[in-house]
């Protein structure tokens, strides 16, 4: 038995058709079909029901279940191999939503590309979703995103809340409160509720965002009717409207942290604590339990945790697995 007849046997197996899988291998009908006799003829068993469709027998499913599982193991034991010989064409597979992308990964990619320059960096952004389902499938190394709902095969650790910020100019709240409403807000600043701005207008995410029904549905149970000048499903389109003057906003303060960095725009705008509204998110950093972990992965998860300032002593299931298997 090798490698070469488990996985001809996982390909069939899986189309269930001899043609289909051949066409998929690039090898010829022939030469499949003698690689899958050859198999049954070393385990005495037949693993397929020939008929107009192939079916695996009892045999087959026992050999697909464990075929399945020694071909992951060759392939982490090769990354393993050949991190350990470290080439230099090593490739990280990061996932991430598309929302966070822009917000996460423009300063950590570039410390890292600079610090790696052998890396090949593959993104993937798409839905929380699709990025844990790729993570399991082994399309992806890392996700940074929420806490996965599956804690038996991905471990994670924290990088940082989200924790939400009312923001705005000066010029859009002299324009809109009172003098002595303006000196107030300036002075209690850790004291401003979402009322305070009820007579502002507000630049904001669209309804059909978790974010805009959080914010829409707060304004209706405080009895305010925001005064909504712009609605926009993009939160980096927000925020600078925001600091163009055209409205209040409301945002991840890491948002605007990471804005800040990137644009002296971003300097006069005031940021106000949500008090009326606790939305708090965990920003996690994800890996599947049972792989290998190569060393570009483990040094991208070092400058993550440096570059998002998380404290060395939250650091819990990742160090479980033994420094990522150093």
């Amino acid at each position: 038995m090798n490698f070469l007849n488990l996985e001809y046997f996982l390909a069939v197996a899986r189309t269930k058709n001899i043609t289909q899988a051949a066409s998929e291998l690039n090898v010829s009908q022939q030469a499949l079909s003698k690689h899958i006799l050859n198999l049954e003829k070393e385990l005495g068993q037949e693993l397929f029901e020939r008929g107009k469709r192939l079916e695996l027998t009892d045999a087959g499913s026992c050999l697909a279940s464990h075929a399945a599982q020694i071909l992951s193991m060759k392939d982490q034991m090769l990354k393993q191999v050949t991190d350990i010989t470290e080439r230099r064409d090593s490739d990280i597979r990061i996932g991430i939503t598309e929302a966070r992308s822009p917000v996460y990964l423009p300063y950590l990619l570039s410390r890292f590309c600079k610090a790696y320059p052998e890396a090949q960096v593959h993104l993937t952004e798409t839905t929380s979703d699709v990025l844990f389902n790729d993570l399991q499938n082994d399309k992806l190394d890392l996700v940074i995103g929420i806490e996965p709902h599956d804690k038996l095969n991905f471990v994670s650790v924290p990088l940082c809340i989200e924790d939400y910020v009312l923001m705005a100019t000066p010029d859009v709240l002299r324009a809109s409160l009172t003098p002595e409403e303006f000196e107030r807000v300036m002075q209690k600043r850790e004291n401003i509720t979402v009322e305070t701005f009820k007579d502002c207008p507000f630049v904001c995410f669209d309804r059909t965002k978790r974010i805009g029904r959080i914010f829409q549905d707060t304004c209706k149970e405080l009895g305010i009717q925001p005064k909504i000048a712009i609605e926009s499903k993009n939160l980096t389109t927000l925020i600078y409207l925001c600091a163009l003057g055209l409205g209040v906003t409301f945002c991840p303060r890491v948002t605007l942290e990471m804005a800040r960095r990137q644009s002296d725009l971003f300097d006069k705008v005031l940021v106000f604590p949500v008090t009326s509204m606790p939305v708090k998110t965990q920003i996690m950093l994800s890996i599947h339990r049972d792989r290998y972990v190569p060393r570009l992965v483990r040094e991208f998860i070092a400058l993550a945790k440096e570059e998002l300032g998380t404290p060395s002593d939250e650091l819990s299931d990742i160090e479980f697995l033994a420094q990522l298997r150093k």
